[in-house]
């Protein structure tokens, strides 16, 4: 078989319905050329490779690598060691891509005079019932940033070269050429969460000094053509959650990845003083938690549609999103603390876990098991 046009990095961990449905999509895409899709397991997952051998028997080209729990970034890179195509998109195993995503993404490289990440547009999926909370998740910041690039049907709100920077590369839908990541060195497997190792990565591969374009510069665009819907589901307290979990892994990121994570909080999060504010602010705004979540979670039980039609209406979005910027916060800070009093929470990786810290595509180390790896479907 000819070695394909791009790969397609898809890293999952216990969520075989989720990546039947984006396998389902990618074996129906309208595209020319030839594409790879290799689903990472991160730990021992028989219901997920089952399913991407169901896929494989149904043409798709699908690798499947198993490797031990040792989280996302390691996830990705083992990804990409394993990759042959001289394209990669990475994308989460929840997104829904339409028939044209792999040939967007390719035609957007290919069109391209100088090295770029390409971000595809992942709109969230309207869930039922629908909701004012979904709704401001969908057009809001809450989570990531597509409001700020697109408006709901499709409309730029900037021109297409625009470079959106490493904040906005985010890995549930991007695509990049194979050697820029190895140029980079992978990910770090010390972020091992799934929360900050893909804007530190892009963050390497796009600040200046950095490792291409004619003014050494490495942009960020957006492609709209490249569309996955999101299809992920959260209630306010699932919401919140990830908050605390942002706020546990930012430590891990601040002890990995210094300048990286001064750059994106603008401070050193994992300083003794960042510890005491955490806790004084806890301990002076968590009183009122109580009022604030009553009305949040409230917000899952009124129509997306409240407040009526257009101004009125976007009035009530922004109200609800305004409505959860302290519960955020303190659940930040509660992940926080956890994390500088070295807390361990299931299903998350810690500092003290002792993962190697600096990025590169490299056999993973360790105990015994701890470095098994194997492919199948080739």
């Amino acid at each position: 078989m000819s070695s394909p046009a791009i790969s397609i990095i898809v890293p999952t961990r216990g969520r075989a319905g989720q990546l039947d449905a984006c396998l389902a999509c990618l074996r129906k895409q309208r595209f020319d050329g030839h594409f790879e899709v290799i689903v990472v397991l991160d730990g021992p997952d028989e219901a997920s490779a089952g399913v991407a051998d169901r896929h494989r028997n149904g043409g798709l080209d699908v690798v499947v690598v198993e490797s031990a729990r040792l989280g996302i970034a390691e996830a990705k890179n083992r990804g990409i060691d394993t990759a042959r195509g001289e394209l990669l998109l990475l994308i989460n195993d929840d997104i829904l891509p339409c028939a044209g995503f792999v040939a967007a993404h390719v035609e957007a490289h290919e069109t391209r005079a100088e090295r770029a990440l390409v971000v595809g547009w992942s709109p969230w999926k309207v869930q039922e019932p629908d909701s004012l909370f979904a709704r401001a998740l969908r057009e809001t910041s809450m989570v990531f940033f597509y409001d700020q690039m697109i408006t709901a049907d499709g409309v730029l709100l900037r021109h297409r070269e625009h470079d959106w920077g490493y904040r906005h590369a985010w890995n549930l839908n991007l695509s990049l050429e194979r050697s820029l990541a190895a140029e980079v060195g992978g990910f770090r497997p010390a972020l091992a969460n799934c929360c900050y190792e893909d804007v530190e990565f892009a963050y390497r591969a796009t600040r200046p000094g950095g490792l291409g374009g004619e003014n050494g510069l490495i942009p960020v665009v957006f492609e709209p053509e490249a569309r996955a819907e999101h299809d992920h589901a959260y209630t306010a307290r699932g919401y919140l959650e990830r908050e605390w979990r942002l706020g546990y892994s930012a430590y891990g990121f601040a002890v990995a990845a210094p300048e990286a994570a001064v750059a994106v909080f603008g401070r050193d999060v994992a300083a003794p003083e960042e510890y005491a504010f955490a806790r004084a602010f806890v301990a002076r705004e968590g009183g009122r938690e109580g009022g604030f979540m009553r009305v949040f979670e409230g917000l899952e039980g009124v129509a997306p549609d409240a407040g009526g039609v257009g101004e009125a209406g976007r009035w009530a979005v922004e109200l609800a999103y305004g409505q959860h910027l302290m519960l955020k916060r303190l659940a930040f800070c509660r992940g926080l603390i956890a994390a500088f009093d070295g807390e361990e929470r299931e299903g998350l990786f810690h500092p003290n876990h002792g993962l190697e810290t600096r990025p590169g595509l490299r056999p993973c180390v360790g105990e015994v098991g701890a470095g098994e790896q194997k492919s199948r479907g080739k």
